[in-house]
């Protein structure tokens, strides 16, 4: 495409930023996503500096690089492309991929910060930016990972929240089997007394919510 624009000096032969979200995208699952990912937001910068509009970054090719960034272990950088973005612009999607990040690496303070600023932004009016089941996921998984000695009444909290958001309408939050495992995840790695009868009361929590036990 480049090439041919340089040939034909024709406009409509430029990459534009569906062209360099589609190429991003294909580098998600490779190992070097995030390199690539960034080389080509910066490419994508410069052509829209010279003259090339149609090649600006939206809010979907940056999401599209955060995910390539989570994916291929460069959690820093994908935040540092998530903070320069403006809280107008932010979605459930960008925060749920920092998250990831933040699960992957067991940051849990880390991680309910972020919730609270997405719900934040919701209750400010910001309808693209509402937390979800997935958002509780990775919140409790996070927490899972981490060290804290409070970890495990952190994720009962963060379940609980998530039920009671679901119960008073939001079916963006309804109890689904992996938030159920996760938190069980939390409980079987602690050192609370009990651990194995609090994780079978879990269990019969989960199927009086209506979740099917997974393998």
């Amino acid at each position: 495409m480049k090439d041919n624009y340089l040939i034909t000096n024709n406009e409509w032969l430029r990459p534009d930023v569906i062209s360099y979200t589609g190429v991003m995208k294909a580098y998600v699952n490779n190992p070097l996503g995030g390199e690539k990912a960034l080389e080509l937001l910066g490419e994508m910068r410069n052509e829209c500096a010279n003259g090339n509009r149609r090649a600006k970054p939206d809010t979907k090719a940056l999401a599209v690089a955060m995910h390539a960034c989570i994916k291929s272990g460069r959690s820093a950088d994908a935040e540092r492309i998530f903070s320069d973005i403006d809280d107008a612009e932010k979605t459930t999607v960008m925060f749920n991929t920092v998250l990831t990040g933040y699960k992957n690496e067991g940051r849990g303070d880390e991680a309910e910060n972020l919730l609270r600023k997405m719900i934040a932004l919701n209750e400010e009016g910001r309808n693209n930016c509402f937390p979800n089941t997935l958002t509780y996921c990775l919140c409790i998984d996070a927490l899972s990972k981490s060290k804290g000695e409070d970890r495990v009444a952190r994720a009962r909290m963060l379940m609980n929240e998530a039920t009671r958001r679901y119960r008073d309408g939001d079916s963006r939050c309804k109890p689904s089997t992996d938030l159920f495992n996760t938190l069980a995840l939390v409980i079987s790695n602690s050192d609370i007394p009990n651990r194995e009868n609090e994780v079978l009361t879990l269990f019969e929590a989960m199927e009086s919510n209506g979740c099917t036990p997974s393998l």
